[in-house]
């Protein structure tokens, strides 16, 4: 785990809201449901309860870590381009 997004096109991300703020910066992100294959675009927004962490699912692998998170509540993206974002 470690390729997170923090920033789009230099507008730094609220600690709270990442979902919502990726929605409205990223032209063509959509919120999907927890995905059953890997494709390259994929973001998992964990609700960490006093901070969001918005993760690019960069392989299969992370895509399966972030799909057993049962303790915190996640929300999905489709972000064009996710990787161009995440650090």
């Amino acid at each position: 785990m470690g390729m997170y997004i923090n920033a789009i096109n230099g507008i730094p991300a609220p600690g709270k809201g990442k979902a919502d703020f990726i929605l409205k910066h990223v032209k063509g992100a959509l919120v999907v449901p927890a995905p059953t294959i890997w494709h390259e675009e994929l973001v998992c927004v964990v609700d960490n309860f006093a901070f969001d962490a918005a993760a690019y699912a960069y392989d299969e692998g992370e895509m399966r870590v972030f799909l057993s998170e049962t303790r915190r509540p996640t929300k999905w993206l489709f972000v064009p381009e996710a990787k161009k974002y995440a650090k």
